[in-house]
């Protein structure tokens, strides 16, 4: 909301008790003045028709997502996986930059008045990014890790790593086709997108208390 320039947004979910708690959650964390509100039906799915539209289509590219996994690796992601919620963040992230308009134009664009030039990789891809700031000069600058996605205020590339965890930086390099997938990274995830030392267990553990 905020780096859009809005001051204040409306929630509006449906009644279950997850979700709900989740959107308090988030009100709770988010700078900006948030309105929570119910689906004016209850029970009524058709109330909430435009966002169950966005549901479909976010659904849909996160099974995309999934599928290439498979394919590459052929492991199957679990829901109780960290790198689902990831998935749900890409595809927002690269609809809102790649998804054109009938006049050619972008969300992105016609926020910010350019097209995305950033550099991109899959979703879960195996890549080698650059440790900003390694002072150590016998430790390695680059680490090995699984790409999931990049930083909306910077830009930086978010880099998830088996030992320094997520990492955010400006370069990184992609590698060989080989090379570029493995089921053991994209299982040891360390975090979630909006907590990167949690796991999704423990955030749906004090969703439910």
């Amino acid at each position: 909301g905020e780096r859009r320039g809005y001051k204040s947004i409306a929630l509006q979910t449906d009644n279950g008790q997850l979700i709900r708690a989740f959107a308090r959650a988030g009100k709770a964390k988010w700078p900006s003045d948030i309105m929570l509100r119910a689906s004016p039906a209850i029970g009524d799915s058709s109330a909430l028709a435009g966002g169950e539209t966005v549901q479909r289509i976010v659904a849909g590219k996160v099974r995309s997502m999934f599928s290439l996994v498979k394919e590459k690796t052929g492991y199957e992601i679990q829901p109780s996986d960290n790198a689902v919620p990831w998935a749900v963040r890409m595809a927002g992230w690269s609809r809102e930059r790649f998804k054109t308009a009938p006049d050619g134009s972008t969300c992105y664009s016609r926020t910010n008045g350019a097209s995305y030039k950033g550099e991109v990789a899959h979703l879960y891809e195996v890549v080698m990014v650059k440790v900003p700031n390694e002072t150590n000069k016998f430790k390695s600058k680059w680490r090995k890790g699984c790409w999931l996605g990049k930083s909306e205020l910077s830009d930086g590339h978010l880099v998830d790593t088996p030992d320094l965890g997520m990492i955010e930086s400006r370069t990184f390099h992609r590698l060989p086709e080989s090379e570029r997938w493995s089921s053991e990274l994209v299982q040891s995830i360390h975090g979630v997108p909006w907590s990167v030392k949690k796991t999704i267990e423990a955030e749906k553990q004090a969703l439910e208390r």
